[in-house]
């Protein structure tokens, strides 16, 4: 994985979602006490970024399988080189919010919209479907 990786849904050749993936750097500090419980002060993260779907598809559970996409790639990226322990997204909404819940994705104690989930939760997810 490079600096970011930007992944793009179309339908008749009409850009309908997208998110981007990239390595990031958590403090244990950001973290809810469950995930950072024996964590070093400095976690290897990767950030899911502005996943998106437009707003003619949006109720037919495109984000839902965006964010699987995502996912199997983080396990796929982890396996073939450096891993990471979090997997973390920045909701920019209530609704976001409550789709990352529901996606077992838990808010930062400091910032709700900051959420986090852990590595292991995705090889679940994943390995589930």
């Amino acid at each position: 994985m490079g600096t970011a990786n930007t992944y793009v849904f179309v339908k008749d050749s009409q850009v309908i979602a997208y998110y981007s993936l990239s390595a990031h750097q958590l403090q244990s500090d950001e973290l809810p006490n469950q995930l950072a419980h024996g964590a070093p002060l400095a976690i290897p993260a990767y950030l899911i970024g502005k996943l998106a779907v437009t707003k003619e598809v949006q109720k037919q559970m495109i984000g839902g399988s965006l964010l699987i996409d995502a996912l199997l790639r983080l396990c796929r990226a982890s396996e073939g080189g450096p891993s990471a322990r979090i997997i973390t997204v920045d909701a920019i909404d209530d609704a976001a919010i409550n789709f990352y819940r529901k996606n077992h994705f838990v808010s930062s104690p400091a910032d709700q919209k900051q959420m986090f989930m852990k590595m292991s939760t995705a090889r679940r997810i994943v390995t589930k479907g």
